[in-house]
């Protein structure tokens, strides 16, 4: 081998350490979760969190509520969305009674879901409530969760604000086609009674139609003149056709004009 190759492995080996180097400088600062190791079969990926770290992460950016109470409520552990329900920081939550972030009206039946909670899996609608009185609808999920020194209460809660916004907005929407097909109905039904009305008044009209026709035949037979005035301006209101022939006028010559200004 000569020197010129026993350079070169020389300055192999020692890129191969500074590399080894940054790798160990970057997982003791925890700048790498995992490493990339070159095997037979290929590149392998070996994580470098263990699994509770894992499981903080997952809980810490769900977008459901999570904490930890013990069986008498108090709060062991809440994640951030937790905090925003409540809007209280989570430095301010380990230790109090969960029940206080509840309406005080709900209290004892709260407490009785978190003695459930022990015995059996939960699954009930439950308000959160801030300090500043703002409320938050949830779906409270809970189970029990057994650990060496006893038992405590794992808790889950997904926001139901939007939910029951567009559930009343819904039931609004609804309630205006109820109302919109009432009226409708209501409306058909006028429009029906109007029609009806109109008929009867069209019939009656008929029915004074035929009548003043029939009485028109009436006078015409008679053989004397007959002549009707209106009592109200003294007015012609119909003469007979015996009177017509006489007075050698038209019937609608002669309807109307008033009584003085009739000479035969």
């Amino acid at each position: 081998m000569t020197a010129a190759d026993l350079q070169r492995e020389n300055d192999e080996l020692r890129h191969r350490l500074a590399e080894a180097e940054d790798a160990l400088r970057a997982i003791r600062s925890g700048e790498a979760d995992a490493i990339v190791v070159e095997g037979p079969a290929g590149p392998q990926v070996f994580s470098l969190a263990g699994a509770e770290t894992v499981y903080r992460r997952t809980i810490e950016t769900m977008a459901e509520a999570a904490r930890n109470v013990a069986v008498d409520g108090r709060i062991l552990f809440g994640n951030a969305q937790f905090s925003h329900f409540v809007a209280t920081p989570a430095e301010e939550l380990l230790g109090r009674d969960l029940a206080e972030f509840v309406p005080a009206e709900d209290r004892n039946s709260f407490r009785e879901l978190l003695r459930r909670c022990e015995h059996e899996p939960v699954r009930q609608r439950v308000v959160f409530v801030s300090p500043a009185g703002q409320r938050t609808p949830v779906l409270l999920t809970g189970a029990a969760l057994p650990e060496p020194d006893g038992v405590t209460l794992c808790l889950a809660a997904t926001d139901l604000t939007g939910l029951e916004r567009a559930a009343h907005q819904i039931a609004d929407l609804q309630e205006r086609q109820r109302q919109l097909e009432q009226a409708q109905t209501e409306l058909r039904e006028s429009r029906r009674a109007a029609l009806n009305i109109m008929e009867d008044a069209a019939a009656a009209a008929a029915a004074l139609r035929a009548s003043e026709e029939q009485l028109r035949l009436t006078l015409d037979s008679i053989g004397a003149g007959i002549v009707e005035v209106d009592n109200d301006d003294d007015r012609i209101v119909e003469v007979n056709g015996k009177l017509r022939e006489a007075m050698g006028y038209p019937r609608e010559q002669l309807r109307g004009m008033p009584i003085p200004d009739l000479t035969w």
